[in-house]
């Protein structure tokens, strides 16, 4: 029995160890049925500090874009986010059960990457936000749509190509 919990104990380590980005954090060692904690041969895993910068205060928290990178946006902060942006806008309406989505993914990340700075990438799942799709009619997924100024002036449906997707960034930010 003292095994079993031992070995336990070393799978919620490895757990606690691959979900953390490299930070270990300290495992109690499982305890036994008698009261008594359950060793490992005395071996102690050791507290790494973590030293991510606070998101709150870097410049990727301020400015979506500057990292490069779309934003997830949710019925919560989409009108804040997006209708109020002062920049183009574009929203990918997505589902983690679609595949055109999964293949459009890498290609809205390519293009936060060119546009950083001039346009914001949006990524909102249909799912997990009942509100908002409805409002702009959305249909199939992908779906991209195009805002500028607050108000949706565009919109593309399923999958596209990077350069049919940037052709119409090329418009908004030549009108």
């Amino acid at each position: 029995m003292r095994r079993m919990i031992q070995g336990s104990g070393l799978l919620v380590l490895v757990l606690v160890l691959g979900c953390s980005n490299g930070a270990v954090s300290e495992v109690p060692a499982p305890v036994v049925e008698d009261g008594s904690a359950a060793s490992d041969a005395g071996q102690e895993v050791q507290e790494v500090a973590q030293t991510e910068p606070d998101v709150e205060d870097s410049p990727a928290a301020a400015e979506p874009t500057a990292v490069g990178e779309p934003v997830v946006v949710t019925d919560a902060d989409f009108e804040e986010i997006v209708l109020r942006s002062s920049m183009p806008v574009l929203v990918d309406f997505w589902a983690p059960w679609c595949p055109p989505c999964k293949v459009l993914a890498p290609i809205i990340d390519d293009l936060a990457a060119e546009y950083q700075g001039r346009v914001l990438m949006a990524k909102m799942d249909h799912d997990e936000n009942p509100e908002t799709p409805p409002k702009y009619e959305i249909k199939g997924l992908p779906t991209m749509v195009f805002f500028k100024d607050g108000q949706p002036v565009d919109r593309l449906v399923g999958l596209k190509s990077k350069e049919e997707i940037a052709a119409v960034l090329d418009s908004l930010l030549e009108s």
